[in-house]
């Protein structure tokens, strides 16, 4: 048989285990990064995490190497384990742009689900959807060639690990 589903939102009444989206910044300019971060937090055992994260419209998506942590936190004298998953985003439009909620489908294990038959119950978290106010780049003090690159000094360099090499043999280049 097939567990039941359970939903569960932000907020929600079912406190063993929830789920938050923030951003660090409500508001940016066009191509500027803004850190997307999902938490889960649970005090109960769980498996079967499946993470599905928004579409990010509006938004050019970079996953980050260390985009995932793992730590205890006491909330309202309550410890959870938290799971926090980060995505940098750039917006690559103007206007009032909103991240649709992320999804986290997982299985709570109940103290009955350590029969063959039973696995527990399964849960749909939802959080809420985050809207980021995104202004367009300034136009004062614009040179005629700008091209909406935006930062200091941008460089661009490249090198090889060896000048000769024989037929058939790698190199390493180094883009920095």
């Amino acid at each position: 048989a097939q567990a039941p589903v359970v939903p569960d939102s932000e907020g929600g009444e079912v406190r063993d285990l929830f789920v938050v989206a923030r951003v660090d910044k409500q508001r940016a300019y066009v191509n500027e990064q803004i850190l997307y971060t999902f938490f889960l937090y649970y005090a109960v055992r769980v498996s079967n995490l499946n993470y599905t994260p928004p579409k990010f419209e509006g938004f050019w998506v970079e996953k980050l190497q260390e985009g995932e942590k793992q730590y205890h936190k006491i909330v309202n004298g309550r410890r959870y384990l938290v799971v926090e998953v980060s995505t940098a985003l750039f917006p690559t439009t103007s206007g009032t742009l909103t991240i649709e909620p992320s999804i986290l489908r997982l299985m709570e294990i109940t103290e009955r689900s350590f029969s063959f038959f039973d696995r527990g119950v399964e849960r749909m978290l939802r959080s809420r959807a985050v809207d980021v106010e995104v202004l367009p780049l300034p136009t004062a003090g614009r040179p005629a060639d700008f091209d909406g690159a935006v930062g200091e000094d941008l460089e661009l360099g490249a090198k090889l690990d060896r000048s000769e090499v024989p037929e058939g043999e790698p190199i390493t280049m180094t883009i920095s």
